[in-house]
């Protein structure tokens, strides 16, 4: 699945992976942002999944079931946070836990506060990366 990647496309992810941003990864690789978030969404497409959520998942594609979350969390931030890593939107969240976006956009806030994370991005490369080995 991964040696369908461009060897830029899997610089790229990689780097995602680690939970950088676009700009650094750009700086990184000597490319503008924007050529960035075209390798990402080429390497997306070439595994078959949508959103830098689900290209981390796809990297770690060795990872074996959930992540241990920190106890830190709630127990409803947890099952939240087990949904965001799983790739679903806040939307599909709240659909399926019969609450508001907006409730869920505030626990998912929660969330990245308690655990010192800027995104769904870093937060992916830290608890789906945890569990699966290096690449």
């Amino acid at each position: 699945m991964l040696d369908s990647l461009s060897p830029r496309e899997h610089q790229a992810l990689a780097l995602a992976a680690q939970g950088l941003a676009n700009k650094v990864i750009a700086c990184e690789l000597g490319v503008t942002v924007s050529t960035v978030s075209v390798y990402l969404v080429k390497a997306g497409r070439k595994l078959g999944v949508r959103g830098r959520v689900a290209s981390i998942q796809a990297f770690h594609s060795t990872f074996d079931g959930e992540p241990a979350l920190p106890s830190a969390l709630s127990t409803s931030e947890r099952a939240v946070a087990a949904l965001v890593l799983r790739g679903a939107s806040n939307a599909q969240i709240a659909s399926t836990r019969a609450t508001s976006s907006r409730t869920i956009a505030n626990q998912v806030a929660s969330i990245y506060r308690k655990l010192g994370v800027r995104s769904r991005g870093e937060f992916a490369a830290r608890f789906v990366g945890a569990g699966a080995p290096s690449p």
